[in-house]
């Protein structure tokens, strides 16, 4: 029997959606989570990205750190590495803050996604797969209610799409937009850098290595590693 998991998902994300009112206005004083979000992804000299408020970014990256410390961090990271990669391309200074916000907020859906499921190191059930594989649509569906910003709701849609087309929905080669694959190339270094509970990380330089592999099975945009590769972090 074939499980379909985006009714229930559609009204979880419903949820938080309607939630983010309330969580803005509980947290929206924490001036820390505020500045943290700020220098992650370089946007001290503005209050907002896009109609995404920099108050309302650290909101959702704190909820999401409650969830799952892990995935919040990653979070971070992913947002401070894709907004160096935006600037080693050569994007204007509102496009670096734009792929950065995207970065930041890549995981959001996973506020729609259970507990158990984002902390657990066992292989995924069938089912649970197919929770996991449908948080970047909904974070897309959350993200759609802050922002009009094709930059940051593809680049949260399509993190997870391979450039041979076997990501999670699909999309493939040039439809994938930019700032996805600055996220993809992102999220995968951190992946494979951090300690997880089934992983141990590797050094910068042996990431490299690795992802090198994944550029030669199309996985990844091989001109966006090169960026990578160049920022000091990995030298």
């Amino acid at each position: 029997m074939h499980y379909n998991a985006e009714p229930a998902l559609h009204k979880v994300a419903q949820r938080n959606t309607a939630n983010l009112a309330s969580i803005f206005k509980r947290i929206g004083h924490t001036s820390i989570i505020a500045e943290t979000v700020a220098s992650m992804i370089n946007v001290h000299a503005v209050k907002e990205v896009e109609g995404i408020s920099i108050v309302q970014m650290g909101a959702l990256i704190y909820s999401l750190s409650q969830k799952d410390e892990y995935t919040g961090g990653h979070s971070l990271r992913v947002g401070r590495y894709a907004t160096l990669i935006a600037g080693g391309l050569g994007l204007s200074e509102r496009e670096v803050r734009v792929v950065g916000c995207a970065g930041l907020l890549h995981d959001i859906g996973k506020l729609a996604v259970p507990r158990s499921i984002l902390i657990n190191a066992n292989e995924l059930s069938k089912e649970e797969f197919a929770i996991i594989k449908n948080h970047p649509r909904m974070g897309h569906n959350m993200l759609i209610h802050m922002t009009d910003s094709a930059t940051i709701l593809n680049g949260v849609l399509q993190h997870h799409e391979r450039l041979n087309g076997s990501g999670y929905y699909g999309v493939k080669g040039d439809d994938i937009h930019l700032c996805a694959k600055i996220i993809a190339v992102a999220d995968t270094f951190d992946a494979i850098v951090t300690d997880r509970p089934y992983q141990k990380g590797v050094p910068p330089a042996e990431a490299l290595k690795i992802m090198n592999g994944l550029c030669d099975r199309m996985l990844i945009d091989p001109h966006i590693l090169t960026a990578l590769a160049s920022l000091p972090l990995c030298s």
